[in-house]
């Protein structure tokens, strides 16, 4: 079953709201501390607030790509700049995602929770101004073919995934 612009837009912001307070549970003692080590070579170690950093730039990277799609971009999610092989493309990943982590390693805790709400808010925006035939078209260039707008727009996975990972981390630490 398809969800509407609507219902989806709603979905989101309920789902994102959950994955913010989670990160405002971590506490102030934990956010600064080495947890998961980079997966770029020889990347310093993440902290709690390293990945709150990375999802909040990933979040930027969907909304673009939403708007790449409203305006019928060939190439909304850019694949074709990161390598010709999968291996390529992990390594570009790997290395764009540890250096937009360390350009943030200045901003507080508090100040990414506050953007990343921002950003929650501008793609729910972005959602409740598509059509449900938009939702359901398929996104040009994305690594799977059954990709639709809805399932890339309106998904919640990535943020989730760096939260479990947080946490998971934590957790370990504590025993």
């Amino acid at each position: 079953m398809t969800l509407r612009s609507d219902e989806l837009a709603i979905q989101l912001q309920t789902e994102m709201l959950a994955v913010l307070e989670m990160f405002r549970e971590i506490q102030s003692r934990d956010r600064q501390r080495p947890l998961t080590p980079s997966e770029h070579p020889g990347g310093s170690p993440w902290s709690a607030t390293d990945h709150l950093a990375h999802v909040v730039e990933s979040e930027l990277s969907f909304l673009a790509i939403g708007r790449r799609l409203i305006v019928a971009d060939p190439d909304p999610t850019r694949i074709s700049l990161r390598g010709h092989t999968p291996a390529e493309r992990d390594a570009f990943v790997n290395r764009e995602n540890h250096a937009q982590v360390e350009s943030r390693r200045g901003q507080s805790f508090e100040d990414l929770v506050e953007e990343l709400r921002g950003v929650c808010e501008q793609r729910v925006q972005l959602l409740k101004g598509l059509s449900d035939e938009q939702l359901a078209r398929p996104v040009p260039g994305a690594q799977r073919a059954d990709v639709r707008w809805a399932a890339l727009l309106g998904s919640t996975h990535h943020a989730g995934a760096h939260l479990a990972m947080v946490r998971r981390a934590l957790a370990a630490t504590r025993v």
